[in-house]
């Protein structure tokens, strides 16, 4: 290329610039200009100037393109353009737009403040070098419950309780000896999955960072695995359970079933602020090492359509979509006052693509199990009353305590991610907690839909027990007929309404924002970058005005 076409190649690239901060190219004009400049700079990232910086983050500060429906891709295509710069990292600009970029999310919203959380979100961290993720083992020992009971030092037998699939009860150590049963049509060894993390998370926590009290898996010389010989009738299973009795067993701290959010361990406001925070701070800890605990509780789209849909149901927070029984999914969350629980969800991160996606849902089982703790004050008080109205339960809620308890959490988990810092952190203002508190303390949404598909997917006797499951007399059940029509439920409650958006988005605009500081934070100090917390007034002083360029030019009305 001559210096002439350079220099006109030059001209053209700023007068380009120049008119996409002016407002001067309409919509189209604007993503293809967008989508040039990014193509430029992943070419050659060198070349971009102030200007360049100041033509993209134009984009993403106007409103007037909001209401165009592929606003979204303009907005992505600009944010990606700016994060090219900082990743490819051969330019002195480039550690400006982190910070520029964090400012913008706090302030933004609807599909601006997602493509910049997108963005940042999924900005590549550094992988720890961790040897493989345990397997499933492939043997086990015959045993009796006894045996297994003596070497666990339970103090007394009969006194063991059953915490779900569990058996547990008081060591003579003054701990918890659990027994832990297979899920029915499971395969046992998946189960030893649970023993084995037990070992990584233990090699991991080495430090003793905090009080994380990781329980002590049982073995024999072979397996983790123990299948037994038989059950006491006292302590017994569920009588609709079939076939061989597989287990693996373990002690924990006496606290391993002491929920945050259950009522009758009656905490002090003190001891379910640190509880939270422990957790909070063991679930970044963790993901920061890329060990993700998949399921701090279960979340749903919807349950009942799990066994049909290929993402089984699971919840997708990024969608915005109806969470389904929130407060039935809090009741017996996998964290308490010993630390993270149910180690059988744990799983190496693959992809540095959904570390936003876990960060995120972390932080909304944290909050959803903050909000039934209040609610658990009464149970009693909830769906509809005698005369059809929704209960309203606003009362049971502390604003401050519930405020408290999310900054502090989101500190914690901040901390535990980035290995100490916070940067800058997401506004919890006195609106967002209102909207929690009315949605998460009015049963506005309780029905769920059986739709026919989903029944034709049922034989009769899961048909009839899954409708008894949910508070059906066989009398009503008789009379309908399976496959015939919807069958409205109620089952909540939900968040949101059957087959709609959440009924609190600001809760999802929050866990964007959340996610994407986080991991940008972290982000920054792993390249050396300075970190947003350093940077006092950084993105004011960073950003270049109008009058400072000579650049005259009205706002365009709508911005």
């Amino acid at each position: 290329m001559t210096s002439d076409s350079s220099e006109m190649s030059n001209t053209s690239k700023t007068d380009t610039e120049t008119r996409l901060i002016n407002r001067k190219l309409d919509f189209t004009a604007s993503y293809l200009s967008v989508k040039t400049i990014r193509a430029d700079i992943e070419k050659a990232p060198e070349s971009a100037t102030e200007l360049t910086i100041d033509a993209l983050a134009s984009i993403l500060t106007s409103t007037r393109f909001d209401s165009e429906k592929q606003a979204l891709f303009l907005y992505r295509e600009a944010c990606k353009a700016m994060v090219s710069l900082v990743r490819l990292n051969r330019n002195p600009l480039s550690h400006q737009i982190i910070p520029t970029l964090q400012t913008m999310l706090v302030k933004s919203s609807k599909n601006r403040h997602r493509a910049i959380a997108e963005t940042l979100g999924t900005l590549p961290l550094n992988s720890p070098s961790f040897p493989c993720e345990p397997e499933p083992e492939t043997c086990f020992t015959l045993t009796s419950f006894e045996t297994l009971a003596k070497k666990l030092k339970i103090r007394n037998i009969r006194r063991m309780k059953w915490f779900g699939r569990s058996l547990a009860g008081e060591t003579l150590e003054n701990r918890t000896g659990v027994i832990k049963f297979v899920k029915q049509k499971a395969s046992p060894f998946a189960l030893t999955l649970e023993t084995g993390w037990m070992d990584f998370l233990s090699a991991a926590f080495q430090d003793k960072e905090v009080e994380f009290d990781i329980p002590v898996p049982l073995r024999s010389d072979t397996s983790s695995l123990f299948k037994l010989k038989e059950m006491p009738e006292k302590l017994g299973l569920n009588p609709t359970h079939q076939g061989d009795i597989f287990v693996i067993a373990f002690t924990a701290d006496k606290n391993y079933f002491k929920y945050p959010n259950e009522k009758a361990s009656a905490l002090s406001k003190k001891e379910l602020v640190k509880i939270m925070n422990l957790n909070a701070w063991l679930l970044g800890r963790c993901t920061s090492l890329g060990v993700v605990h998949t399921s701090p509780i279960p979340l749903f789209h919807n349950r009942v359509q799990q066994n049909r849909r290929h993402d089984l149901g699971v919840y997708r927070w990024e969608q915005g979509g109806r969470l389904d029984r929130w407060l039935e999914s809090s009741r017996y969350p996998n964290f308490a006052a010993s630390g993270l629980r149910d180690f059988e969800h744990f799983e190496l991160l693959k992809t540095h693509k959904k570390r936003g996606h876990y960060l995120g849902s972390h932080i909304l089982s944290l909050v959803l199990v903050a909000g039934s703790y209040f609610r658990n004050l009464s149970p009693e008080l909830r769906g509809k009353n005698q005369i059809g109205q929704p209960v309203n339960a606003t009362a049971l809620f502390d604003k401050a305590l519930f405020t408290q308890i999310i900054d502090t959490t989101v500190k914690a988990y901040f901390k535990g991610f980035t290995g100490g810092h916070t940067g800058q952190l997401p506004e919890i203002s006195s609106a967002f907690m209102d909207a929690l508190i009315e949605k998460m303390g009015i049963d506005d949404h309780m029905e769920e839909v059986l739709r026919i598909n989903d029944q034709n997917n049922m034989d009769q006797e899961t048909f009839e027990n899954f409708l008894m499951e949910r508070g059906f007399n066989r009398e009503t059940i008789a009379v309908l007929k399976k496959g015939k029509k919807e069958i409205t439920i109620n089952t909540g409650p939900h968040l949101g309404g059957f087959n709609q958006k959440i009924s609190v988005p600001q809760l999802t605009d929050f866990l964007f924002t959340c996610s994407a500081l986080c991991i940008s934070e972290k982000y920054t100090r792993e390249n050396g970058l300075k970190p947003m917390s350093d940077r006092t007034n950084a993105a004011t002083k960073n950003s270049r005005s109008q009058k400072n360029r000579n650049r005259t030019e009205k706002p365009h009305k709508n911005d």
